[in-house]
């Protein structure tokens, strides 16, 4: 159980000294970690780090039976094993501090009982298994807020699982726990410094994605499409849009990713089924109609012209399951009642017609126009 460290922190070490992001996978060592908790309180703003305490690291075998998990404890994590000690005192508000060692960085963190966390890392070294996550994820030192949904990246980067995977379950878990995580990073001459802020502070999604990245099954970005899918997946930032613009460009390839993308917030909803209409992807006719949700207006427009224009091109199959999807979307299906009878008709007599509108308008202004010189 590897904790801590890696994915927050690494990820913000300058450019000029971080190896190639598709530099070859090398073994890295072991962290070394101590974290201290706090006593056991109201945890209400960070059900994570509850989480982390109380439902993993107190149900671990190496945990002393005769210890109160309500009272403050220490973690100790090297060379793949646990140790618990006693408590340390903490400063008021605070819930969790440590401090950690891996290949040739050291960090020290604290973690308040809102969620804020501060970490200042000395050394530049980054872990190679992270340096092509973080090229993909477009950390700079700037100082810019990145905020970062942990659920989908985690669960883009952890690959697949089997049933009853209990390791995927935990990161599932912890991982919507944590919500979305805003991370900001500046470096002086000295130490690089980073701010943040979750329902698990910086060290839950930290730990998180270090289990993500140690899976078997784990995804490996190593080609631009799956850099464009992790921006598109857990992206907040202006460039998720052209993440997914980008994932167009691919053709089919992309299409698992903009499927996903058809779950987010109506901006993402609105382009990536743009992004389907312009693969003319009319398999994916039922998951767009789904996807129109009533609240979202901009969606529910896209959508309606999403199915006139793939409607035509769709497999008897999809249109069944096209139709099952508008039965429960009163709001759609209102807008395409005569979804029917457009699609008895050859399109293009459709576009015979728009042609023939448009002739006869700018016939129209040609003839005013004369009539205006002469």
């Amino acid at each position: 159980m590897a904790v801590a460290f890696v994915a927050a922190a690494a990820c913000t070490v300058p450019a000029q000294a971080a190896p190639s992001p598709t530099a070859p996978a090398m073994a890295t060592p072991q962290p070394v970690v101590s974290i201290a908790f706090a006593a056991q309180r109201d945890r209400s703003a960070t059900p994570a780090v509850a989480w982390l305490r109380d439902e993993v690291l107190t149900h671990r075998r190496e945990w002393p039976r005769e210890r109160d998990s309500s009272q403050p404890f220490t973690v100790h994590v090297g060379a793949g094993s646990l140790r618990f000690t006693d408590g340390v005192a903490l400063p008021p508000g605070c819930i969790a501090a440590g401090e950690a060692t891996l290949d040739g960085c050291t960090l020290g963190f604290d973690c308040l009982d809102d969620g804020s966390e501060s970490w200042v890392v000395e050394g530049t070294r980054v872990p190679a298994r992270v340096r092509a996550l973080l090229a993909v994820l477009h950390v700079d030192l700037d100082g810019a807020p990145r905020t970062i949904d942990v659920a989908a990246l985690v669960g883009n980067l952890a690959g697949a699982a089997v049933a009853d995977d209990a390791s995927m379950q935990q990161l599932t878990a912890g991982a919507l726990l944590c919500g979305d995580a805003v991370v900001t990073a500046r470096h002086d001459a000295r130490r690089l410094h980073v701010n943040g802020r979750s329902a698990g502070g910086l060290m839950v999604p930290a730990f998180l994605l270090w289990q993500a990245l140690a899976r078997e099954a784990g995804m490996q970005a190593t080609n631009a499409l799956r850099e464009w899918q992790l921006r598109a997946f857990v992206g907040r930032d202006g460039d998720r849009l052209e993440a997914v613009r980008q994932m167009q460009r691919s053709g089919g390839n992309s299409l698992p990713a903009l499927r996903a993308m058809l779950h987010g917030d109506e901006s993402i909803r609105l382009c990536a089924m743009d992004a389907l209409v312009r693969l003319q992807a009319a398999g994916e006719l039922p998951r767009i109609v789904t996807a129109a949700d009533a609240t979202m207006p901009l969606a529910t427009a896209m959508a309606t012209t999403a199915v006139r224009e793939l409607w035509p091109l769709a497999a008897a199959d999809t249109r069944e399951r096209t139709r099952g999807a508008l039965g429960a979307n009163p709001v759609l299906e209102a807008a395409l009642q005569d979804l029917g009878q457009e699609s008895t008709r050859d399109p293009r007599w459709r576009l015979l017609g728009f042609a023939s509108i448009l002739l006869v308008s700018l016939s129209g202004f040609w003839l005013r126009e004369r009539t205006r010189l002469s």
